[in-house]
């Protein structure tokens, strides 16, 4: 089981431009971060993730510290 030291909540709008296709890494668009406003594109399924995670760290809602513990 994941549990996080602190909960911080990230929103994201997902724009997938021309024909989406089955190959995620066909995939182009552009993301944008809700609570900060800021926006980037993506190529790919593997870029969007980074772009997610990119903004969500320079927003500060994305915690790093996630630690995995077995019960």
């Amino acid at each position: 089981m994941i549990r996080a030291q602190s909960r911080r909540i990230a929103s994201f709008v997902v724009r997938f431009y021309g024909e989406v296709s089955r190959e995620p890494q066909g995939w182009r668009g552009q993301v944008e971060h809700v609570q900060s406003g800021e926006k980037r594109a993506f190529h790919g399924a593997k870029e969007l993730v980074r772009a997610m995670e990119g903004l969500a760290q320079r927003a500060g809602t994305l915690e790093l510290s996630l630690k995995e513990q077995e019960e």
